[in-house]
């Protein structure tokens, strides 16, 4: 009785001799199941919150006390003590370090835009820059007005600015500049009322346009009254009553015209007066 062998893994017989099938190489067998080795369960490690907390709470308190430490030092310290005042010299310096009431504030929460505001109400300060200067001082720029002219009555004088405006504290006008006289009865007290801020537009005017020195001559003072408004009198030249500045040029051309018809004639004239458009009025 024979026997014949077959794979477990490969269909296919041996194949006997002298078939002449090839004989085909069984397939490289392995056990369908390997034995491995048991893997150790993993335990994740634990964080020792006790300590951590007690950690947590003991570095909490020393930063509190550093804190607490820095802060009683500056608190003090950075407190406001000096205030300069700079670029006044019209303006009293008490008043201003007054209205600014910086002095014991806290200087990093100092309130630098309403002082300077306070500021602006003193007398004689156009405009005022608050700065910090650390570690505890607090530096005041300060514009202040400027005096352009004076008007003025036979025991009065009054510092103005371009527009007519009173300044009772500023810095004094330039060597030089104008001076309205005004012509008021004896008993009437120069006062900022009767200022004419008309009458000072107008003579600013006329010097920041250089009209006299285009027409070639000089004036040697200013005076206003109340029923002629503004006259210029010169010294070998008519005087020229402008009145107020409405119709500027063409008072400007009708005087440049009127002084051209003089000289060509030779004619002697106290007063050229401009006050009636086109009939300009020789006295």
């Amino acid at each position: 009785m024979k026997f014949q062998w077959h794979t477990i893994f490969d269909r296919d017989r041996t194949p006997r001799a002298g078939t002449g099938r090839s004989i085909r190489r069984p397939l490289e067998t392995r056990a369908r199941f390997e034995l491995r080795s048991a893997e150790k369960t993993r335990i994740a490690p634990q964080l020792p919150w006790r300590g951590v907390t007690l950690g947590i709470i003991v570095v909490t308190m020393v930063g509190a006390a550093i804190l607490s430490s820095v802060w009683l030092y500056f608190e003090d310290n950075i407190r406001v003590q000096e205030l300069h005042v700079i670029g006044a010299t019209a303006v009293d310096h008490s008043q201003v370090i007054e209205a600014a009431a910086l002095y014991g504030s806290w200087l990093p929460t100092a309130d630098l835009k309403g002082a300077a505001q306070r500021i602006e109400t003193v007398s004689g300060v156009k405009l005022a820059t608050v700065t910090r200067d650390w570690p505890n001082g607090i530096e005041i720029y300060i514009e202040e007005n400027q005096g352009w002219g004076y008007w003025q009555t036979s025991n009065q004088r009054l510092t103005i600015d371009e527009h007519g405006k009173w300044l009772a504290v500023a810095r004094q006008p330039d060597v030089g500049a104008p001076t309205i006289r005004y012509i008021a009865s004896p008993t009437e007290s120069i006062s900022e009322n009767n200022v004419d801020s008309d009458a000072v537009q107008l003579v600013e005017r006329l010097a920041s346009e250089s009209i006299f020195e285009k027409l070639k001559i000089e004036p040697s003072s200013y005076v206003f009254r109340d029923d002629r408004g503004l006259t210029v009198l010169f010294d070998k030249t008519p005087d020229v009553i402008f009145g107020d500045s409405t119709n500027f040029l063409f008072k400007v051309s009708a005087l440049s015209a009127a002084l051209e018809t003089l000289s060509k004639n030779n004619l002697s004239v106290a007063e050229i007066d401009l006050r009636f458009g086109r009939n300009v009025v020789l006295r």
